[in-house]
């Protein structure tokens, strides 16, 4: 009797093991089908938006469509990050020689107070000269804001300080032709590495 208890007892732990691995199987199985069908996780990013550029024109996402976008989100009285990460935007697009030539760069203002389009002009022409300055009114900026998931937000008492700073997202958006969201560009990155990382997404 005690005796097939024990027996009856190996059958139950075989059969749960087996029931275990057939479910990590599947499981596994799954995820591999899953990235097969382009199921990386890629967050929605991006979305339709229309802007003033630095020459006082219009231009919404869909004149940036048909090839790839490096779109930055500053302000041109930013004192570190936002003039490293042009710089160096610029530098990874040299870098990247002819293969850069379809690249579009694109500086977004997450300062419209400020930053009119005369100034952004002024500004960007620090930089690689295919640059597109943007901006727009409040409203119009915190759509875009929003779409892109950036976060912003003004220092304590900028209402009566004009040189208040503004604490932002610091990541380049990497949009393919189609519009769609295709990497972060970290601001960290050397020149080199940034060229790399787009390069990838060409």
């Amino acid at each position: 009797m005690a005796q097939r208890y024990v027996f009856l007892v190996l059958i139950v732990v075989a059969a749960l093991a087996g029931a275990a691995l057939f479910a990590y199987q599947s499981a596994e199985d799954d995820s591999v089908r899953v990235a097969a069908k382009g199921f990386s996780g890629v967050p929605r990013i991006g979305g339709t938006f229309q802007l003033t550029d630095q020459h006082g024109r219009t231009v919404s996402d869909s004149d940036l469509r048909g090839r790839p976008a490096l779109i930055f989100f500053g302000y041109t009285q930013c004192p570190d990050v936002c003039p490293m990460t042009l710089l160096r935007l610029t530098e990874a697009l040299e870098l990247l020689g002819h293969d850069g030539d379809a690249v579009q760069p694109v500086f977004i203002t997450i300062d419209p107070l400020r930053d009119t389009p005369d100034v952004i002009a002024d500004y960007i022409a620090n930089f690689d000269p295919r640059f597109i300055g943007l901006t727009g009114t409040r409203q119009q900026i915190a759509n875009v804001e929003r779409a892109f998931a950036v976060y912003a937000k003004a220092a304590d008492g900028a209402a009566t300080n004009a040189n208040y700073l503004v604490d932002h997202t610091a990541l380049t958006y990497l949009i393919g032709p189609d519009g769609a969201f295709r990497a972060f560009i970290q601001q960290t990155l050397s020149p080199r590495d940034m060229a790399e990382r787009i390069r990838e997404h060409l």
